[in-house]
């Protein structure tokens, strides 16, 4: 009775009704420490912006721990353990080659916290020469099928892989590693 808003009846009438539908869209999901959470999909932001707000807490989440620890080796062991978490992965590692050369250093490892330097001969990665090569990031999704890991087939087969994304670290123009995913 106060409201200061003019109604105009009339507007709306019983065939806009009838001729309304609600139309059925896929939901958004996100995948947050090994949940699934789903929001409402595009056009609407609902799931995005929670995808978002969960992406930025787990930003400040890490960047404070982060700025509590000293030791070079521990902060790159939380970087790649939350990366794992938060993809949902099994391994994630950051390789390190120095010079552009022949051999890479798996600096950390997401599942095994000891894991420090352990020595890589590049010949047998193709996947990761190629990265750093193209400094562009690779995903191959069937590993088994994969033209480019043909030479090392076997040894993919033994480790139990069956997808992979590298994912390249530059500096300037000069390829330091990849992140191995």
């Amino acid at each position: 009775p106060n409201a200061d808003h003019v109604w105009r009846p009339g507007l709306m009438t019983q065939d806009d009704v009838d001729d309304y539908y609600a139309p059925e869209r896929e939901p958004a999901r996100i995948r947050y420490r090994g949940l699934d959470i789903w929001g409402m999909g595009p056009p609407s932001s609902g799931g995005s912006t929670v995808g978002e707000e969960l992406s930025s807490e787990v930003l400040l989440e890490l960047t404070r721990t982060l700025v509590s620890l000293l030791d070079f080796q521990e902060i790159m062991y939380v970087l790649v353990s939350r990366v794992a978490e938060v993809v949902d992965v099994d391994r994630v590692s950051i390789v390190l080659v120095p010079d552009e050369g022949n051999v890479g250093f798996v600096v950390p490892a997401s599942d095994d916290e000891k894991l420090t330097n352990l020595r890589l001969d590049l010949a047998k990665y193709p996947e990761i020469r190629h990265a750093l090569r193209t400094r562009a990031s690779l995903t191959i999704s069937d590993v088994v099928h994969h033209p480019l890991l043909d030479e090392v087939r076997r040894s993919v087969s033994d480790a139990g892989l069956s997808a992979l994304t590298l994912v390249p670290i530059g500096w300037e123009d000069h390829s330091m590693g990849v992140v191995f995913i």
